[in-house]
């Protein structure tokens, strides 16, 4: 009978977990703040990150974030210095630099590239070619 509960509980720990990442994976800054809001040690939450997503947790929060800051270039009438503020980043230059390094071009170059132009500011009319696009 216990066994029972406990194989029907599994379930729950599992979505709890995921729920809780989702939850709180913008607000963190790196993954041990992540394992921390979660209320999680950083070995448990690295351990069961790995089980349930199958990646790290690093690639996947770069990951997210990287689509996040895309996501507003593309879809949002925000300025550069306001995407780094909404996407958590510490300064202007941290922001310019995660851009260059990961999305290969900085944010205001980007924006000129890829926003969509119903959104306004620094819309390009020039549509991306897809050798462009392969940012994600």
């Amino acid at each position: 009978e216990m066994d029972i509960l406990i194989k029907l509980a599994e379930p729950l720990h599992q979505y709890s977990f995921i729920d809780s990442v989702f939850k709180h994976h913008s607000e963190a800054k790196d993954v041990k703040e992540l394992a921390a809001l979660c209320g999680y040690s950083y070995s448990t939450f690295k351990r069961l990150f790995n089980t349930h997503f199958h990646i790290s947790p690093y690639k996947w929060m770069l990951k997210q974030r990287k689509e996040q800051v895309m996501y507003l270039i593309q879809f949002s009438p925000f300025l550069p210095f306001e995407i780094a503020d909404r996407c958590n980043f510490s300064s202007a230059g941290n922001f310019n630099t995660f851009c260059k390094k990961h999305l290969g071009d900085t944010p205001g170059n980007l924006i000129a590239r890829y926003r969509q132009p119903q959104f306004g500011r620094f819309a390009s009319s020039v549509e991306p070619d897809e050798e462009s696009t392969s940012y994600l």
